[in-house]
């Protein structure tokens, strides 16, 4: 069933190209895509174009044969010189291309990869000399190699039926409905009839003159393009001049290619000023030069793809163009700059733009062809604004308002920043302009049929960029960054008296990006998270699910507008697309053929002006694009993607280049079976789809390894590791810019096992079970006799091991008393060490109640005037500090340290025998980590004689600066 549908689309897609009729738009310039020769990396100059049957591109370029395959560019060198003049491609897909003194086929190998093979061997030995291979033309009988003296008619296999020559005198030759035309200089055009060149009667005017080109007539007669005569219609053996503009241009710029596609139109490449389109009866459609877009003004060859645009091959680069498109782009020489508005009037199209107002002729096809625009001096600046009120045209730009007449205009006000003018319903005459600062009131003179600025609308003052009347009369006016307001004016418009704001606590989740449109004559207000209506029962805002369900889009609608017919124009993140009205009431949303210009829209300032079914205009960063819906676009013609290489990625080693046959190599072909170690594949593939800005996505998939297809993404290699053995099928599909999915690519092939895991290395493994089991058996035996002998050991180490064990219970059990002593003393050092910790806390706790209490007698000593009082203080501060110096309580601390610190006195007075009796107690309290303070404390003297004391210790000790004082006497 899916290969019926795919039938059936391919048919129906070439009925319609073959009967089709693509219209070319005039009105500005098409894309155009620019390759130079840092892109494709080879020559400038290239000499003819070609599209083989799977889509791909081949040009013929003074380095060779130069390929493009949608993703990348790869030049084929077949010959030295590589200088390729010529190429064509036949039916079956084979490519010929033609050199210098060189010439023949192009076709794939067995793994797809392209081999040349020379025809100038079945040449005669005389002929060494052929120079430039100019022409090719591929029959259903054969193939027409022709240079300046000689035409070679060689079979599809390269054997040589014919020769024809003249001494220099050829000079291009051209196929055309089944016929092989070629000029010879002096004789005119002939036509081979017969096996006979016989001259075409009514060429003798142009004996002399270079034919350049040879195109199908209207009536089926023949069109005669020349280097310098012009243009020429050949009927019934007369050539009549072609009397038109399209000639006159061609006249004066020397023909040097030529095209009819789909044989409705003409495409001319000249040598002096580029490309120009015409239809059958030589009106311009489109003129292009270097001055709006191609690289360079020298056509060298072109063609027309499936899609219906045209490659260029310049002499300096590869331009594609796409002609068969919807959308084209304004064009201004020096730029027209950011485009933010645009209008048509009195027939006259206006566009606005941070460079100014700039205007050209809209009354009819040659002046939106030809015209470039102009700029309407006084108008220099930022324009924010265009529309039409009353039938007169405004504009509002950052300097006023301004009032267009024609080519020029009119200033009727000086306030700074006119975003927009609305007329509110019920009052005619009068119109409200939202500025930088507020409101401004304009009257309508019905003498002068202009508009007069009134005044400054008191009573608000916020910028009012977008604005809006609902049914109940009230303006609207939303703020990108605070949300929304509801003004109330007064009965003259001339006074703000009412404001209701609306933030993010009236149903937004935020206050900002909120903007209002008008559709189907109610307000929505767009917000990040989606679209709303206010309710005015309860005064809030509220989700419209049912208007967000039909945009489908989960992201921020930008921007919306809707046309004349109902159908809604929207920007939703940067990506604009249409909601098509139906007759049913339903809509259908549209947004493929706007690719070409997404991300391309001022975020913040989008614009879109629907004039017309065939003219909607776009506002975009570089100025304005024209979209006619009704105009031609690309056939929906099937198209594959295609699996170009197949890589071992850690040594570059190519496997598979390609299917350049698609249904018939591969048949042919057999699983190509790779090695274990070489388990790990890099995948390269392509789609030959060129229009659109965004180029083809690819999702793939390897049976066996990978979970289904994979996302859509625009890379065009993937990288499979660590693959098992087994017969893999890798599919490849693509998607182009405008959704359409292309046929599947396969690539099939095998891993085969590694060595461990081979039919020879399984019978490895079962000879090698049978050698263990043998060993195994032996090894029990042997075991057998061993265990035998040691039996008789047996009892004899059991005596001794008895002995030993009974020896090493004695010595654990002597061990454990010992411990047990030990853990006994160390309870004992550690009591006595708590017990000296308390007497010393005891004694501090002591020395600091003694030293407040001497502290408070010898404050009240000073206070008191009685001299017996005083004498009795002094004697009781005297019996204080013989308390805290009494030396039987440093005997008694003496003792209990000594117990606890192993004689640590008598050690460090052996030691160092001149410290005196109050060095050595303060080494005691530095023993046992005491403080400065409480040293202070239990010596009675300040913190500062402690420091002075641990100096001059220091001193004593002989220690260093960098030694710590009690880290020193704690290792004693």
């Amino acid at each position: 069933m899916k290969n019926i549908l795919r039938i059936i689309l391919i048919v129906t897609a070439l009925m319609n190209a073959a009967g089709g009729r693509a219209q070319i738009k005039s009105i500005g310039v098409p894309a155009i895509q620019n390759f130079s020769r840092s892109v494709y990396r080879a020559s400038t100059q290239n000499w003819a174009v070609a599209q083989d049957n799977r889509g791909f591109m081949y040009f013929a370029n003074n380095d060779g044969l130069l390929e493009y395959d949608g993703t990348s560019w790869n030049l084929y060198q077949f010959a030295e010189p590589a200088l390729t003049r010529s190429l064509t491609v036949d039916k079956n897909g084979v490519i010929y291309v033609g050199m210098f003194n060189e010439f023949g086929a192009v076709k794939p190998d067995a793994s797809g990869k392209l081999y040349y093979t020379s025809f100038r061997h079945s040449l005669p030995d005389s002929l060494v000399d052929i120079s430039d291979v100019w022409r090719i033309h591929a029959t259903g009988d054969g193939v027409f190699f022709q240079t300046y003296s000689y035409i070679f008619y060689f079979d599809a296999d390269g054997r040589l039926l014919r020769t024809f020559s003249s001494p220099g005198n050829f000079r291009f030759s051209f196929f055309l409905k089944e016929k092989l035309y070629i000029q010879e200089m002096g004789r005119g055009l002939l036509e081979l009839k017969n096996g006979e060149l016989v001259p075409l009667p009514g060429f003798e005017t142009l004996r002399e003159n270079e034919i350049w080109a040879l195109l199908p007539g209207k009536r089926g007669n023949l069109m005669v393009g020349t280097a310098e005569a012009g243009v020429f219609s050949y009927e019934d053996g007369v050539l009549i001049p072609w009397n038109n503009e399209a000639n006159d241009f061609l006249k004066a710029n020397q023909i040097f290619s030529a095209s009819a596609p789909q044989a409705n139109y003409y495409v001319f490449g000249t040598i002096q000023d580029g490309l120009l389109i015409t239809d059958l009866e030589g009106k311009i459609l489109q003129h292009l030069s270097k001055r709006n877009g191609l690289q360079n003004n020298t056509v060298l060859s072109l063609a027309s793809d499936r899609s219906g645009n045209l490659w260029l091959g310049l002499d300096n680069g590869i331009d594609y163009v796409e002609v068969n498109s919807a959308f084209t782009f304004l064009f201004q020489p020096e730029g027209l700059g950011a485009g933010y508005t645009a209008a048509i009037f009195n027939g006259n199209l206006y566009v606005g733009t941070n460079n100014g107002l700039f205007v050209k002729s809209w009354t009819n096809e040659r002046d939106k062809q030809n015209a470039y625009f102009k700029l309407i001096p006084s108008t220099v600046g930022q324009v924010w604004y265009l529309g039409v009120h009353e039938g007169v045209l405004l504009c509002g730009h950052d300097n006023g308002t301004f009032q267009v007449e024609g080519e020029k205009v009119k200033k009727i006000s000086d306030e700074k920043g006119a975003w927009k003018y609305i007329g509110l319903t019920g009052k005619p005459g009068l119109l409200i302009g939202g500025t930088y600062q507020g409101f401004t009131l304009f009257e309508k003179e019905e003498k002068s049929k202009s508009w007069r600025f009134v005044k400054k609308i008191a009573g608000f003052s916020e910028s009012s960029r977008v604005l809006e009347e609902d049914a109940e009369g009230y303006l609207w006016m939303t703020h990108g960054f605070k949300g929304a307001y509801r003004i109330t004016f007064n009965s003259t418009l001339d006074s703000v008296v009412k404001v209701n704001y609306y933030d993010k606590t009236a149903g937004f989740s935020t206050n900002n990006y909120i903007n209002v449109y008008k559709i189907d004559h109610q307000l929505v207000f767009t917000a990040r998270e989606g679209i709303y209506r206010f309710n005015p029962r309860n005064n809030r805002f509220e989700r419209d699910e049912k208007l967000q369900k039909l945009f489908g889009i989960a992201g921020h609608i930008n921007y919306l507008r809707q046309d004349k017919d109902r159908n809604i124009w929207f920007v939703a993140e940067n990506k604009p697309g249409v909601l098509r009205f139906r007759e049913d009431g339903t809509y259908s949303q549209i947004t493929s053929p706007f690719e070409i210009i997404q991300n391309q829209m001022l975020g913040g300032f989008e614009f879109i002006y629907p004039y017309s079914d065939n003219d909607v205009f776009f506002a975009l960063e570089s100025g304005f694009a024209h979209y006619s819906p009704q105009a031609s676009r690309p056939f929906e013609i099937p198209f594959r993607a295609f699996i170009r290489k197949v890589e071992i990625p850690y040594c570059d080693t190519t496997l598979f280049c390609g299917d350049h046959f698609p249904g018939q190599l591969s048949a042919k072909k057999t699983v190509p079976e790779f090695p274990y170690r070489k388990n790990a594949f890099r995948m390269s593939f392509s789609a030959p789809r060129f229009h659109g800005k965004r180029g083809s996505e690819y999702s793939y998939k390897l049976d066996k390894y990978t979970e289904g297809w994979s996302p859509w993404s625009p890379a065009t290699s993937c990288e499979f590791t660590n693959l098992h053995e087994g017969v893999y099928v890798f599919t490849v599909k693509a998607r182009d810019a405008f959704g359409n999915e292309s046929n599947e690519d396969y690539f099939t092939f095998r891993i085969l096992p590694p060595w461990y895991r081979s039919r020879g290395a399984y019978a490895g493994y079962i000879l090698l079970m049978v050698m263990l089991v043998l060993f195994f058996v032996w090894f029990i035996l042997k075991r057998i006799e061993i265990s035998q002998r040691r039996e008789r050991l047996k009892h004899l180490r059991e005596y001794r091991t008895r002995e030993q064990v009974y020896q090493r219970e004695a010595l654990i059990a002597e061990k454990q008393i010992v411990s047990l002593r030990n853990e006994t003393l160390h309870a004992q050092m550690i009591h006595r060490n708590k017990e000296l910790a308390n007497q010393t806390l005891h004694l501090i706790q002591k020395n600091k109640f003694l030293t407040k209490i001497k502290e408070e007698l010898r404050k009240v000593s000073t206070q008191t005037k009685d001299e017996t009082v005083k004498i009795k203080f002094s004697q009781l501060l005297r019996r204080i500090d013989k308390e805290i110096d009494n030396e039987n309580q440093w005997r008694v601390f003496e003792s209990a340290f000594d117990e606890v610190h192993e004689d640590f006195l008598k050690r460090l007075k052996d030691r160092f025998p001149e410290l005196t009796p109050k060095e050595m107690r303060l080494c005691a309290y530095l023993r046992m980590n005491i403080s400065s303070k409480e040293i202070a404390t239990l010596m009675n003297i300040s913190i500062r004689g402690v420091e002075i004391s641990r100096y001059r210790l220091r001193k004593k000790l002989n220690i260093d600066r960098d030694m710590n004082l009690t880290k020193f006497i704690l290792e004693l």
